[in-house]
């Protein structure tokens, strides 16, 4: 699944949770999603091309599947209010952000 469509499918899922009922029970937020992917490539190939104007934001993610999850649902719909394209950075298995001599330390969030 493309990264766009889970974010997609957790923005949905999301409303869903709040017993929101049928197609027309928030009109903004289903316009919001539905221009999502074309925002996000947009913006995505300002980035690529050096464009400073470029909106986005990036979360790092880490520390409790359930707080990612809950970040990931909060940062995306910041995003859409906001119409910034949104990435999700995940660390590598050995990041600690608790470091101490012998842990890896995270690299801060970036493109």
């Amino acid at each position: 699944m493309k990264p766009a469509s889970l974010l997609l499918l957790l923005a949905v899922a999301a409303a869903n949770i709040h017993n929101y009922k049928g197609d027309d029970a928030w009109p903004p937020l289903q316009q919001a999603l539905a221009d999502y992917p074309k925002l996000h490539a947009s913006e995505l190939e300002k980035i690529k091309n050096g464009d400073e104007s470029a909106r986005y934001l990036i979360l790092n993610a880490f520390n409790g599947l359930g707080n990612r999850e809950r970040g990931m649902m909060s940062a995306f719909a910041f995003a859409l209010v906001n119409r910034l394209a949104f990435f999700v950075r995940f660390p590598t298995v050995e990041c600690n952000v608790m470091a101490d001599k012998k842990d890896v330390a995270c690299n801060p969030a970036e493109l």
